[in-house]
């Protein structure tokens, strides 16, 4: 399967003020994700379109992308977990083969920010809290390191299935697809896109490595792990940073710091 490490597709969260893209574009169209038939499925509300289901369907070594236009089949792609293929089907059978290469280039460069960045290793304060409960202080410590993948060039042409552009995405990271077409600047009409879009991204990972002290003493050792990406729009070179996953302790501060308390309380 074509695996691309920490590439990272661009996505609008609900909650973002769009300050930074395109009024006129998000209001295209709205996209959205949701459960059709026990499957994932993601839905394109388009005006001059009418609505736009997709269905994701897994199957063994491959997912397939059902599209649905008004309820009726549009096409489907099918993206193979084993192989660098993609192979896409209209509503009368007819067979269209293509490969991730065609939508993704890796152009080498890391838009001017230095691969790796990593701070002095000492843990420094970063945060610190009393506990009424136990009548005792912790103290939050952290240091953090900063990863920034490759940079790549996406590029769908005009008149590319919508199913295609979602299960190529799809395909190269879990999570994160939603708004990915709105952020790069594409019309949907029927079921594919009206104009080309592309744009140069790459992903930043931020570990924090965490320690909690309480009475002169380690309550807690954890880490967490934030992943983001940054996009620029080819078309009117807009730039934005988007909020992809975390994984690890997702706890606030102030949560780490009452655990560190207590387990030293509990130690002790």
């Amino acid at each position: 399967m074509f695996l691309v490490a920490m590439l990272i597709f661009t996505i609008i969260p609900v909650n973002s003020t769009f300050a930074e893209v395109d009024k006129d574009i998000l209001n295209r169209f709205d996209i959205s994700e949701t459960i059709l038939d026990g499957k994932k499925a993601y839905i394109i509300e388009n005006n001059s379109s009418g609505e736009l289901k997709i269905k994701v369907i897994e199957e063994g070594n491959k997912t397939v992308y059902e599209t649905y236009l008004d309820n009726k089949f549009i096409d489907k792609t099918i993206i193979f977990s084993n192989s660098n293929k993609i192979l896409y089907y209209d509503n009368k059978g007819n067979k269209t083969l293509s490969t991730f290469d065609d939508y993704i280039i890796d152009t080498k460069d890391t838009i001017n920010n230095k691969l790796t960045h990593t701070p002095p290793s000492d843990y420094y304060l970063i945060h610190r809290e009393y506990s009424s409960t136990w009548d005792e202080w912790g103290y939050l410590y952290g240091k953090n390191s900063i990863t920034y993948g490759p940079t790549k060039q996406i590029v769908f042409p005009a008149g590319t299935a919508v199913s295609t552009i979602i299960g190529v995405i799809g395909a190269i990271f879990t999570g994160g697809i939603l708004g990915v077409v709105i952020a790069l600047g594409a019309t949907v009409v029927g079921a594919t896109i009206d104009t080309a879009i592309s744009g140069s991204v790459f992903s930043r990972q931020s570990r924090w490595d965490y320690e909690v002290t309480s009475q002169g003493e380690l309550g807690l050792r954890t880490y967490k792990i934030d992943i983001d990406a940054k996009v620029i729009n080819a078309r009117n070179g807009e730039v934005s940073w988007v909020d992809l996953s975390e994984r690890g302790d997702t706890r606030s501060w102030s949560d780490l710091v009452h655990a560190g308390i207590y387990n030293v309380i509990l130690l002790n």
